[in-house]
């Protein structure tokens, strides 16, 4: 079984080394981490909140996924949570078809908590 798996999205393919899902799932959780620090300051300021989640987020997204990964996935550099909460949903299947890692699944369950 090829360890490198190629998903087809909106402009083009992103690619999942299956040998190195844990760090695919730590840079996951960043993104996680990332809607908990934004959610600390929404009431204050939704704008500050949204931009500082949308930059971090999409910092970790291409460090998974690799550079450029945002626009192919997203069509924009900077996506919003509901975009990174409908990848993570539909992402979990194949993470359950690969049945690579329990952590990722528990990452993904703590995602669809938070969106």
């Amino acid at each position: 079984m090829s360890r490198i798996k190629r998903v087809n999205v909106r402009y083009g393919q992103i690619v999942f080394d299956l040998d190195d899902i844990d760090r695919i799932m730590e840079e996951c959780w960043k993104i996680v981490r990332a809607v908990k620090k934004a959610e600390l300051i929404y009431e204050k300021d939704k704008e500050a909140a949204e931009k500082q989640f949308r930059v971090e987020a999409a910092k970790h997204f291409e460090k998974a996924f690799g550079k450029g990964s945002c626009w192919k996935v997203f069509g924009t550099h900077y996506p919003s949570s509901t975009g990174y909460a409908e990848f993570i949903k539909q992402i979990t299947v194949l993470i359950e078809k690969w049945n690579v890692v329990d952590q990722g699944n528990e990452i993904l369950k703590d995602f669809h908590g938070y969106r």
